[in-house]
Formats: structure tokens, C-alpha cells, sequence
């Protein structure tokens, strides 16, 4: 009985984004270093830093949708959902699930180690593809200077002529 009523309680598949915020409010067992806020009718569940003392940054996040599907973040990299299908295999449903999806967040949050190797490989893919750009952009900078140059028709100029 105690069972039923603690499962009952901690479903949530049929709260909207606001109500779910109200429920992990008052949850006293939340990993910390999390904020909550309601943006355009999505929970957005996140943890901030400050890059070089005075620039806040989303270090993790996990947005929560109207239609109780959940995005995960880290570092502005979304997570695949794969990385995360044990603890959720769909829409979320329960309290728990979130808590400890949370949990998880907040884990690769705080150590690079354990984040999925999928996030540091799309980390590493992006970085090589900023750098290419960056490349790119600069030869095509020196192909525009020199292609000006040579329009350029230099006449000899004498006043001996």
C-alpha cells in the first residue's frame, strides 16, 4: 500500500512543464547545483559556471517539453538520447526518471571522464570542422587579395615621355 501510493506519487506523465517544475521544487532529495526555469513552455533544468570568474555559462542542461520529451546538453552539445535510454527510454513519466537523469547530467558536468565518448567525438568532430572553416575563410581572403591585385593595371608613369 505504502508502495502504491509512493509509485502514484511520483508519476508525472500527465503534468505540463510548470507543474513538473512545482513537483521538483519541492523534492528534497534534487542533485545540486541545478536551477529551474519555465522558457516558452519548456522546463529548463540547468547548471551554470563562470569562465574565468566572470562569464556564466550553461556547463549541463536538460530541457523538458510540453509533450514530456527530454533534451539532454552538456557544454552546448546535445547528448544523444541513446547515452541516456536506460534511465528514459521514451517520454518521461516519473519523478525519478528526471531525478536521476539529474543526477547523470550533473556527473558529466563535473567529470570529462565519464561523458559519453559519442559527446567527445562530435566535441573533436566540431573542432576540426572550426578550424577547416576558419581555413577556408582565410585562403579565400588571400585568393580575393590576390585575384585584386592582378586586376590591377599598373601603367609606367614618366615625365620623360
Amino acid at each position: 500500500m505504502l508502495e502504491d501510493s509512493f509509485t502514484a506519487d511520483d508519476v508525472i506523465e500527465s503534468l505540463t512543464p510548470e507543474l513538473i517544475k512545482d513537483r521538483l521544487e519541492a523534492e528534497s532529495a534534487l542533485p545540486g547545483g541545478f536551477s529551474l526555469a519555465i522558457v516558452d513552455g519548456t522546463l529548463v533544468i540547468y547548471r551554470l559556471t563562470l569562465i574565468d570568474s566572470t562569464v556564466p555559462c550553461v556547463q549541463g542542461s536538460l530541457n523538458v517539453r510540453s509533450d514530456l520529451t527530454v533534451v539532454a546538453r552538456i557544454a552546448d552539445k546535445e547528448v544523444p538520447s541513446t547515452e541516456y535510454k536506460d534511465l528514459l527510454p521514451g517520454s518521461l513519466q516519473t519523478t525519478s526518471q528526471l531525478v536521476n537523469l539529474m543526477a547523470r547530467v550533473k556527473a558529466w558536468c563535473e567529470d570529462d571522464q565519464i561523458r559519453p565518448a559519442r559527446l567527445l567525438l562530435k566535441a573533436a568532430i566540431n573542432s576540426l570542422e572550426d578550424h577547416v572553416d576558419s581555413r577556408q575563410h582565410e585562403s579565400a581572403k588571400h585568393t580575393q587579395y590576390h585575384s585584386r591585385s592582378s586586376s590591377l593595371h599598373l601603367r609606367p608613369h614618366s615625365s620623360f615621355a
